[in-house]
């Protein structure tokens, strides 16, 4: 018999019972917020729809609300609350009316609004002149690491409106267990996957974004590591993808459109402190990307990567932050691009926790 904290969470790689790794959030109304509000929503919408419940021990909102428990048991009555909220319908699981086919996790198939003629996670898109990449840290991945024999665990970032209150998209790697493994020896050749979900308010996510970085026989200035952009809420079209050229001494990154002509290129140099010693403060915390334009060489815009905290670094030296200035790239499908490729230089550089290397 299983449990729903097991089942997938947001169409992703990654169960309830990995995304609701933290305390809960309790709201000013008493109610429970965050993955763990969103968990008590997607097994109270799994209820509604569906009559059989035998694959379970118990009835699906009962084993949230008792792992939230084993957590906090202080707040139970919080999210007793919070079941009841959603099955009144005091707080409902919007079905929002529209023009396009997307997933919406935690509810049947939905049509997604479109806005201003594009879909709401390009409008989302559309609205911000600056985001922020937030990577999750794994307890296991740190641990197993601390032991010298590192487990690569699924990536997991949340990427936020200026400010970091306003959650807009989140992104986790689909990637199996064989292939995450692998990066450990093949970085420059091991396949990853990473969808990338829209938060549309109401504890639900839907699949706005997919990148696929293929397998590849990566040898020097032969085949280069390129990862895909597809836009899933836009019918599964390529916006385009993006390449790691090959560079002597150099971080270098090209934006390329769907038929294969570069538009956009990122340098990073090789004599930042960042990148010479990495530490958790001062200039040595941050590594920068200037954005520019292909045709005339012209900044556009920023990513700048940075440590979030002492303790992070020493528990977790692979997770990083990631503040995007979108400066001149006014273009949804182009602000969709950079901010895969801040998710991209993640992937490609620094994914590697330092506390397995010292063993």
């Amino acid at each position: 018999m299983s449990n729903f904290m097991d089942e997938l969470a947001y169409g992703s790689g990654s169960t309830w019972r990995d995304i609701c790794g933290n305390e809960p959030e309790i709201g000013e109304d008493g109610q429970v917020y965050g993955p763990w509000g969103d968990a008590i929503g997607a097994a109270v919408a799994f209820e509604k729809d569906n009559s059989d419940w035998s694959q379970f021990a118990d009835a699906p909102v009962g084993q949230v609300i008792d792992a939230l428990g084993q957590m906090s048991g202080d707040k139970v009555g919080n999210a007793e609350q919070t079941e009841e909220a959603f099955k009144s319908g005091a707080r409902s699981i919007p079905t929002i009316p529209g023009l396009i086919q997307a997933e919406i996790i935690g509810a049947p198939v939905q049509e997604a609004m479109v806005i201003g003629g594009m879909g709401p996670h390009l409008a989302c898109l559309d609205q911000h002149p600056r985001i922020e990449v937030k990577e999750k840290a794994s307890f296991i991945e740190a641990l197993t690491a601390a032991l010298g024999m590192e487990i690569e665990m699924a990536n997991r970032y949340q990427i936020f409106a200026e400010g970091g209150a306003d959650e807009l998209f989140y992104a986790v790697e689909q990637t199996d267990c064989c292939s995450r493994n692998a990066k450990n020896n093949c970085p420059d050749c091991a396949p990853w996957n990473v969808d990338i979900l829209h938060h549309g308010g109401g504890g639900m996510y839907a699949k706005a974004f997919h990148m696929d970085r293929p397998c590849t026989f990566t040898c020097c200035c032969l085949n280069r590591p390129e990862v895909n952009i597809i836009d899933v809420m836009g019918g599964e079209q390529k916006i385009g993808s993006i390449i790691d050229p090959f560079a002597f001494c150099d971080l270098t990154f090209q934006i390329k459109d769907a038929a294969g002509e570069p538009v956009l290129k990122a340098t990073g140099g090789c004599c930042q402190p960042g990148l010479i010693c990495p530490l958790p403060c001062g200039p040595c915390s941050e590594v920068n990307f200037d954005i520019k334009d292909v045709a005339n060489d012209r900044l556009v815009g920023n990513i700048k990567k940075k440590v979030p905290s002492c303790c992070k670094f020493m528990f977790a030296s692979d997770v990083d932050n990631y503040y995007i200035e979108f400066g001149e790239v006014k273009d949804p499908k182009w602000k969709a691009m950079v901010m895969a490729l801040s998710l991209f230089i993640d992937f490609r550089y620094f994914n590697d926790n330092k506390n397995d290397d010292n063993m």
